[in-house]
Parts: C-alpha cells; sequence; structure tokens
C-alpha cells in the first residue's frame, strides 16, 4: 500500500469515526390518569448509553392546548413542597373557556437516577377548560402534543456533543434549571397507550337552555322568598332581648 492509498484511508476511518451514531437512547412513557376535568400526566424516562455516562439531566417542555390549563398556583406549591421542578411559560387564567384561551408551556426539569437504566418518573396535574356547550351535548377532544425533551450529561460519548453531526438545536438555558448547563434536543421513542394524548371532556347540552334558564328562575324565586321569610319571622320583637 502506497502513502496515498494509506492518507485516504486515514481520512477515511477519520470521518467514519467523526459521524459515528450517538449510541444514547431515550424512551419515554407518558400517561393520563383520573377521569372528569382533573386529570395528571404521569411520566418516565429511560436512558441507555453505557458506561459512559454521568450526572444527566433531562428539561422537557411540554405545550398545553386551548382545551387544558395547569393551575400556576398549584404548580408554585408542588415546587414550594419539593415535589416538582416546573416553570409555566407566561400567566394562565384559568376561568377562561376553552374558545377563548390559546395554548402555553410548561418547562420540566429532572434528574436521571444513575444505574444500568437512567430513570426518572414526573406527573404533572392538568384541567380541562369548559367549553361551549353546543346541541344535544357530547364531548370535546383535547389532544396532548407530544413533549419537546433537552438532555444534558456531564459525561457523554463524544459523538453526543456534536453538535453539527447531530444537527440538533440547544436550549442555552432551562428556565426551572437550578444551574446555567447548556441542554440538547433529544431523540427519542415514546411508549405511550390510547390515552395518552386524547382528553376527553363532557360538554353542556345548548337544547335545554330554555329548561335549565325557567329552573334556575324558580330555584332563585323560592329561595329568596325562604330567606326573606326565614328573616322576618326571627326578627326580634320589640322590648324583648
Amino acid at each position: 500500500m502506497n502513502l496515498v492509498s494509506l492518507s485516504f484511508l486515514v481520512v477515511a476511518l477519520a470521518e467514519e469515526s467523526a459521524f459515528e451514531e450517538c449510541p444514547l437512547t431515550l424512551n419515554i412513557n407518558r400517561s393520563i390518569r383520573n377521569l372528569g376535568f382533573h386529570r395528571n400526566i404521569d411520566y418516565s424516562f429511560e436512558m441507555l448509553g453505557g458506561e459512559e455516562l454521568k450526572d444527566c439531566k433531562l428539561c422537557f417542555k411540554q405545550t398545553i392546548p386551548s382545551g387544558l390549563f395547569v393551575n400556576q398556583d398549584q404548580i408554585w406549591e408542588l415546587v414550594r413542597l419539593g415535589k416538582l421542578a416546573a416553570h409555566v411559560d407566561g400567566p394562565v387564567d384559568v376561568e377562561t373557556p376553552a374558545d377563548k384561551s390559546g395554548p402555553h408551556n410548561v418547562y420540566i426539569f429532572t434528574e436521571l437516577a444513575p444505574g444500568p437504566v437512567y430513570n426518572a418518573s414526573v406527573t404533572l396535574p392538568i384541567h380541562a377548560r369548559y367549553h361551549t356547550a353546543k346541541k344535544d351535548g357530547g364531548f370535546e377532544q383535547a389532544f396532548l402534543p407530544l413533549p419537546e425533551v433537552y438532555f444534558s450529561c456531564e459525561l457523554m460519548p463524544p459523538q453526543c456533543r456534536d453538535v453539527e453531526y447531530q444537527g440538533q438545536p440547544e436550549l442555552s438555558l432551562c428556565p426551572v434549571s437550578p444551574d446555567g448547563t447548556t441542554y440538547r434536543l433529544a431523540k427519542y421513542t415514546i411508549e405511550s397507550g390510547a390515552n395518552s394524548s386524547e382528553i376527553v371532556i363532557p360538554v353542556g347540552n345548548s337544547s335545554n337552555y330554555e329548561i335549565v334558564q325557567i329552573f334556575t328562575f324558580i330555584v332563585t324565586w323560592a329561595g329568596s322568598h325562604f330567606i326573606y321569610y326565614t328573616i322576618l319571622n326571627n326578627k326580634p320583637r320589640d322590648g324583648i332581648s
């Protein structure tokens, strides 16, 4: 083998090594618990990458669609109790109905527990907004998009740090991260059941509007008269303490 051929071989091997696939594997399982207007989203994360991993963290962004919302006061209380590390992007009006609301983002930080498989679990409480009543009632659907997941490891395979090869954008600062770590967008596979993205929300029946209006008037009228006569009959008599 001459010198020119040897040089081409070295360059080819170097390029092959430089563009080696990142061996990290991130698996996510997401499920939704409870029924009605108040639900919990359970996330579980598993990362595989051999013995080259150390001190791995995740920061993921979950977009909440207009038909759902997170209660900021509830999130702040969970943060205060150390049960969740999260940041809600912008103010959230919990009273507005779905048709007058927009989506909002929640950033969640978690550290992966070391072991043969790095893992973590997170629970995010969410709530359904009221939807405009429609003829014959029924249900509306709110679809929860997939999360945008970023990761950072103090030690990881060198090819996973090759930003140009991976072509993955970076999150320079996770809004809820305790330090100034730079996070990289993670490729992942998600294991999810049929209920992991779709939330069914009951809707009022507008066909019963007149009946409800009459019933409300009767109850209000009867209640007002009951309170009036109760106050009148219990009024203290003059001269009697």
